[in-house]
C-alpha cells in the first residue's frame, strides 16, 4: 500500500505527552491515477481509519488554492470511485493540502513562508480557500502538509503553530466542523520549526 504508516502504540514522545495518538492513515495521489486509476482497491481498509486525497489542491504564497497536476478534484470518476470505496469500508476520506509555487524547496523557501504566515490578510485567505476546497469535495477533514528546508528554520516556529492554531478555530467554525490534522514524517524530529506540543493541542496528529 502505497503512502501508509501503521502506528502501533505512541511512536512520538512529544505527541504523547499531548495524550493524543496518532492515526492511521493511506495517501492517495490523484497523480497516481495515471498509472493505476483503482490503486486503492488493494488497499488494506481494516487497517486505517481515513485517507487522504493529495497531490490535488495547493496552496500558492498568496494564499489562495489552485488544483494541479491534471487532477479530476472534485467530481471526477477517480476521485468519487476512492470516495465511495473508503466510505463502504467506513474510513473517512480527508484532504490534503500542501506548499506550492513557493519560491524554492531549499534555503530561498524561507523568506517566502514566513512572509505566508505572517501577513494577516494571506493568513486567512489561505485558511478560508483550504476549509472551502475541503466542502467543495464532501470531505471529512484537511491536514496540511508544508513541505522544504523552511521546517529546520527556527525562526518560523511561533507563526507554523499560530497558522495551524488560527485554522483549527476557523475549522471548528464551519457546518459540520472540519477537523485539521498535520502530518507526521519519520524525520519530524529534525524540525526545529514545528511545534508539536503545539500542534498536537490544536489538530490530531497522523502519520503517513
Amino acid at each position: 500500500m502505497r503512502g501508509v504508516g501503521v502506528v502501533a502504540g505512541c511512536l512520538f514522545a512529544q505527541v504523547c505527552a499531548a495524550s493524543k495518538r496518532p492515526h492511521v492513515a493511506a495517501g492517495y495521489g490523484c497523480k497516481m491515477g495515471q498509472e493505476n486509476v483503482t490503486e486503492y482497491l488493494d488497499y488494506r481498509w481494516e487497517l486505517l481509519d481515513s485517507v487522504h486525497y493529495h497531490d490535488a489542491v495547493g496552496l500558492y504564497a498568496n494564499g489562495t488554492t489552485g488544483f494541479f497536476h491534471g487532477c479530476d478534484y472534485h467530481g471526477g470518476s477517480q476521485f468519487q470511485g476512492l470516495k465511495a470505496v473508503a466510505r463502504a469500508h467506513g474510513v473517512k476520506v480527508w484532504l490534503s493540502t500542501a506548499n506550492v509555487d513557493f519560491g524554492s524547496f531549499g534555503p530561498g523557501s524561507s523568506p517566502e513562508i514566513i512572509r505566508f504566515f505572517s501577513d494577516e490578510t494571506v493568513r486567512w485567505r489561505a485558511i478560508h480557500s483550504s476549509l472551502d476546497a475541503v466542502e467543495m469535495g464532501g470531505l471529512d477533514g484537511l491536514s496540511v502538509d508544508f513541505e522544504g528546508d523552511w521546517r529546520f528554520n527556527s525562526s518560523v516556529r511561533e507563526q507554523h503553530s499560530m497558522f495551524f492554531r488560527d485554522l483549527a478555530q476557523a475549522g471548528q467554525k464551519r457546518s459540520p466542523p472540519i477537523p485539521i490534522r498535520y502530518p507526521i514524517f519519520w524525520d519530524i524530529y529534525k524540525d526545529s520549526a514545528v511545534d508539536m506540543v503545539a500542534l498536537t493541542n490544536v489538530t490530531e496528529a497522523t502519520v503517513l
